[in-house]
């Protein structure tokens, strides 16, 4: 199992829109991803032009950012935009995510790097390579890459 913990600060001039769901500490199982978990009856974690997300990638994924997570539900402030929740993370405000992966299987020979990403979907990765680990299959711990 490896479970994360990261917290962003947002800088811009209007809100970021999340979306509500996966919240975080949303359990992943190595085998998912959030299209998985979307298509069981959670049809708002499926991707969303301009929705914000916080993603785990790897090395060898055939999906890029296969576990993703909005932010905390006391972070954000809601709107009701259309009969709808739309979560926004708004100008200097911080938030957190946190979440869990829990390896089920063995992972494909050569899955050693792993990083986060502040994706917005359907437009591009704000963020990429934060705090990436070289993880080995069969470690206790993952260890931080040095810069």
């Amino acid at each position: 199992m490896t479970n994360f913990a990261s917290r962003h600060r947002h800088q811009r001039g209007h809100g970021a829109h999340s979306h509500h769901r996966p919240w975080p500490g949303q359990e992943y199982q190595f085998t998912e991803n959030y299209n998985t978990l979307a298509s069981q009856g959670n049809e708002e974690w499926f991707q969303q032009a301009g929705v914000w997300r916080f993603g785990i990638n790897y090395d060898t994924t055939g999906i890029d950012f296969p576990y993703r997570w909005a932010g905390r539900p006391e972070d954000l402030e809601m709107r009701l935009i259309d009969g709808r929740e739309q979560w926004y993370l708004l100008p200097g405000k911080s938030g957190e995510v946190s979440g869990c992966i829990v390896m089920d299987e063995e992972p494909p020979i050569g899955t050693n790097f792993w990083w986060g990403g502040l994706i917005h979907e359907f437009v591009g990765v704000e963020n990429n390579y934060i705090d990436p680990i070289w993880w080995m299959w069969g470690r206790r711990k993952a260890e931080a890459i040095e810069d």
